[in-house]
Formats: structure tokens, sequence, C-alpha cells
């Protein structure tokens, strides 16, 4: 089959047709025009090449990570490997199948790094830190520590930076946790909901500017069993998703522990944070490389000129598989570790320390470096070589300072029942709703063209359904259970302008914003049963549902075959964890 490189992506002649033919005058002039054979075998070629790939990542349900060039196929997903040659993996295998938004997000992206995370081996937010740059929040933990050394119950975090939209609007934020979390938002408490022993999820709405950035500030407490932390957002025109890490601006509002913002967004190079001897202050910026000789100058402002330690933090990014091995000149204890596991001697005090680790092209790699230096006269240096080069310093084009939420394989974390339209068969479509009446509901995205006869429709939820607030919707009636538990009998009317219209014997006609003051809105049938796959588009829109189908040109939910969801539109599928509510 014929395709055509793009960028990073691969484009058809499908695709290329449409291109093409979005002009008016090309379009009429290439069908009229008399053409010689071949133009016309090449309109034939763009009209039956269906097939579409496109970068992207696939974890598989036994734990394996495959990068390349990703596209469908009937029932399976490909995965072109370059000279490993394609790998074809049925649906029943995936866990999750990542296709990269970048050549289509990058018209609207902010520079944001992520979130500055201070994370403490304690219930109190005290004690030892450690500093970190996590890409985003959206971590599942489980029953695992969240970085080595840590204790796998009994730690908190406090995620520090600033927030930006990408358009101005009415946005819900949410902090979904399993023990409950708390929301400073432009340094004021506006949301606390500790305490919880099951995942829920806190939220406020703020008004938002394009581009603004804005001051966000979260706590979150592990004490027992597992550990979950994920921030979202929404709006009327965005659908629900993870806040990603272009629109976070790490900072610190922490007058112990201070950063260099100014320096921390868009930087290449290390995590850096220098500690005095005691641990209790630090200072926090992004070194680009590491290759310091401060001969009795202070490291960082308000820094001792010795006796003091550092951590380095961040991912690698590797070009070529094989055996690399790398050089710490410190003359000074140390730890050297590589996804989190230590491949250094702490016991051991050179001059210079080697380690080796063997590592795979494509996979990002977490680097943390730990010195404490009880003199600064001796030069510190980390270098590398590896396939096809010698020793040389280890250069920031090979360096981020985030580190990506998790490196576990996803398994679809998710709330009890999600925002959006739930049909009778149980599917759930999340997108922002364009309009409804008494015949119909039509969606905004990459749906708009696929109206639902409101016949099929059970149930709207106006934001995610946790346990308890699946328990305050009453059984059998129709209406609409409103931000503050009430319950309004009524048959549903439509919507129009973001308010949902409802007509009560008891009250008449009566609105209700949909995006403030609603839960859910009921018009018939019992709650949904559990989902097992999601399906995510490029414009946040989410099908959730029992079951999938794959094809070419690409995928539905067996439940809703007519609601589908094409190749180039494609973000993300994840298969939801079996026997639990996650």
């Amino acid at each position: 089959m014929k395709v055509f490189k793009v960028g990073r992506g691969v484009l058809t002649a499908p695709r290329m047709w449409k291109n093409f033919a979005n002009s008016r005058t090309h379009f009429v002039s290439a069908v009229r025009t008399p053409r010689p054979t071949w133009v016309i075998g090449l309109f034939v070629l763009l009209l039956t090449a269906t097939a579409f790939a496109i970068e992207g990542v696939v974890w598989t349900l036994g734990g394996q990570r495959l990068e390349g060039d990703v596209r469908l196929g009937t029932g399976v997903i490909a995965i072109a490997r370059g000279e490993a040659g394609e790998i074809s993996l049925p649906i029943a295998d995936i866990a999750r199948a990542q296709f990269s938004t970048n050549v289509i997000a990058a018209q609207t992206r902010g520079s944001g790094n992520g979130m500055l995370g201070i994370y403490y081996p304690s219930t109190r937010f005290t004690s030892n830190t450690v500093m970190r740059l996590d890409d985003t929040i959206d971590f599942d933990w489980r029953d695992k520590e969240p970085m080595f050394g840590f204790p796998k119950d009994g730690f908190t975090v406090r995620w520090m930076g600033q927030i930006e939209a990408p358009t101005t609007d009415a946005y819900t934020i949410y902090f979904g946790t399993d023990e409950g979390g708390r929301i400073f938002f432009d340094d004021k408490l506006v949301a606390d909901n500790t305490g919880r022993r099951e995942y829920t999820e806190t939220n406020i709405i703020v008004n938002l500017k394009a581009g603004e950035r804005r001051n966000l500030k979260l706590e979150y407490s592990d004490s027992m069993a597992t550990a979950h932390a994920r921030l979202s957002w929404g709006s009327p025109t965005m659908p629900k998703k993870i806040v990603p890490q272009d629109r976070l601006y790490a900072a610190s509002f922490d007058p112990n522990h201070r950063a260099d913002s100014s320096g921390l967004a868009g930087a290449q190079g290390l995590l850096a944070t220098y500690y005095t001897s005691d641990g209790l202050t630090s200072f926090t910026r992004i070194d680009p490389e590491i290759n310091f000789e401060w001969k009795g100058e202070s490291p960082a402002p308000e820094m001792p000129t010795n006796n003091f330690s550092i951590r380095w933090s961040g991912s690698l990014f590797v070009t070529n598989s094989g055996e690399y091995t790398f050089s710490i000149m410190a003359g000074l204890p140390l730890n050297f570790f590589i996804n989190d596991k230590r491949i250094s001697n702490p016991h051991v005090v050179a001059l210079v320390q080697t380690a080796s680790a063997t590592l795979n092209r494509g996979e990002r790699v977490e680097l943390r470096l730990e010195v404490r230096a009880t003199n600064n006269v001796v030069p510190i240096k980390l270098s590398w070589s590896g396939p096809g080069f010698a020793k040389t310093l280890l250069a920031r084009q090979h360096l981020s300072p985030a580190i990506a939420s998790s490196r576990e394989t996803p398994l679809g974390y998710g709330p009890l029942q999600p925002a959006g339209i739930v049909l009778l068969s149980g599917v759930t479509v999340s997108a922002p709703i364009q309009s409804a009446n008494i015949s119909s509901i039509r969606l905004q995205g990459v749906l708009a063209k696929q109206p639902l006869p409101l016949t099929r429709v059970a149930r709207i939820h106006a934001r995610p359904l946790t346990t308890d607030l699946a328990a305050a919707v009453p059984k059998g009636r129709a209406g609409v259970l409103l931000k503050n538990r009430d319950f309004i009998d009524g048959e549903f009317a439509g919507i129009e302008n973001g308010r949902v219209k409802i007509e009560s014997v008891l009250f008449g006609k009566r609105t209700f914003d949909l995006a403030k003051d609603v839960i859910t809105v009921v018009l018939r049938g019992n709650e949904p049963p559990p989902w097992r796959y999601s399906i995510a588009a490029r414009d946040g829109t989410v099908l959730y549902g029992k079951g999938i189908t794959l094809a070419t040109q690409g995928v539905v939910l067996t439940e809703a075959p007519d609601v589908r969801l094409r190749a180039e539109d494609l973000a993300e599928i994840v298969r939801r964890e079996e026997g639990t509510g996650r």
C-alpha cells in the first residue's frame, strides 16, 4: 500500500485526497478536466488506500513496551520497528496503545515542563525531602513505593506550579486521589477533601484566560493501601483529560525549598536540588550538565561553601540500543540510580566511579545522582560512553529534567462512571454537548456529524461519578441530581446555551447550569455497567465500553457500532484493569 511520509506521521492517500480536495476549484478541475491514464490511476490509489500509521507506543498486558509506527488492522494493532520488522498484536493482548498527537498539538502547545513535586517520607510533610519535576500528575503507584528509598505507605507529596489555559473559558480542575487531597489556587486553600478512603475527585471551577498563568498547589497524603494521584481539567468546550505537561509551569511557593522558576520552564538538563547539611532548606534549578568546579564558592544562592548535598534527577534519551558506561568524577560518596535501581556502590570513595547498564533505543530512562559534598575542591562531572561513541560529557541535548508520571504498564485507571452521555447499551460518550432537544443530542468535536437519537440515551453525567455520587441517584426516577445532592424529578426537555431544561409536574419548567450545578441527568434505564475499554480522540473525546472492534479505517465499541472514531483521529486506546473498580 502506498503511503506518504509527513513529519512524524504517515499520511495515507485518503487523507492526501481530503487535504487536496479542500480547495473547491482544484477539486472541480480534477473531476472535469480530462487527465492522462497515470493521473486516473493515481486517483484510484488515493481513493482505495486506507492504512493510517503514526509514531506511537504500545504496552502489552505482559508488560512489554513497543515503539514505532503504529497502525490499525483488522482486530490487531501493528507496530513497525525499523529493522526489527512489524509486529501485529491482537487487541486482547494490549493494555494500552498511544498514538502521537505532536503533529497536531504543536500548533497550540504551551512551553511548560510539569509540576515541581516535594516528596516527604512521612505523613506530615516533614522529614527529608526529594524534589522532582513530574511531567504530569497521573500516578498509579498501587502498592509500590513512589521512588527508591521511600515507604510504600506513609508518604506525602506537595506539587507546585502554575497552570495555563489554552483558551478563555470556565474550567473544572479535578484532583483525584484515593485518600483525598487539597487544592490551593492563587495561594488560597479552595478545596479540602482529605481523609477519604476510596478514590474520589476534589474539584473546583475557575475562570481562566488564554495564556494567563495562575498559581496552583496540590497536597496529597498516603497512609495505607494503594496510592493514586491524578490532575485533570475540562471545560464546556474541552472534554475532561489529564492536564498536559506543556500547560504546567514548575515553581516553588515554599520559603524553605526555593526554586529558580525563571529557569525551570523549557530548559534541558537535569533538575538539581542543593540542600544544606541538615536538609531542611534547599534551592532547586535546572543544570544543563554536571560539570562543576566551585573552588570554595557557594554552589547555589544561600547555600554554604561546603558541607552540602546535591541531588540531580531527570530523564535520559537513548538513540541506540546497547551497553552504556557512566563515569562520575566526585571523589565523594555518591548514589547513582537508573530507573530507581542503584547501580553504584555507595561505600566506595574514589576520584572516578563507573557504572554500566544496558539501555534500549526509544526508551525513556530515569536518572538520579546524589552526592554529599564535605568540601568542593574536587570537580564534579558526569560523562558517558556507549555504542559508537567514546567517553564524553553527558550534555543537555540528551537530558530532560522532567520524569514521566509512571513507568508501570498503564491499565486504565479512572472514575467509577466517567462524565459523558450514557447510552442504553452501556456505552459512555465523553464530549462537550453542542445542543439537545426531545429528538437528539449533538456533540462537539470529532463526533459532531454523528447525532445520537434521544431514545438511545439513558443518562448525562455532567461530572465523573464516584461510588457515593452514584449512590445518591434514586433508582427508577427521571430527573436531575444537583451538586448539593438534591434530586429534582422531571422529564428532560433539552440543552441550550449550556443549560439543562427539565419539565417537572411539581415545579413546572426549570433550567440548570450544566457545568456548575448538575452532577447527572437521568432520562431512563439503570446505571451503566462497568466499562472495559476507553478510546480517546485527539480533541479529547473519549468512548467507554465493554468491547472494541478494530478495522483499518478506525475503531468502534461493539455495543455502539455506529459511533466510530477514524484512525487518524485516535490518540489512545486503554484496557481497564480487570476485577477492580478502576
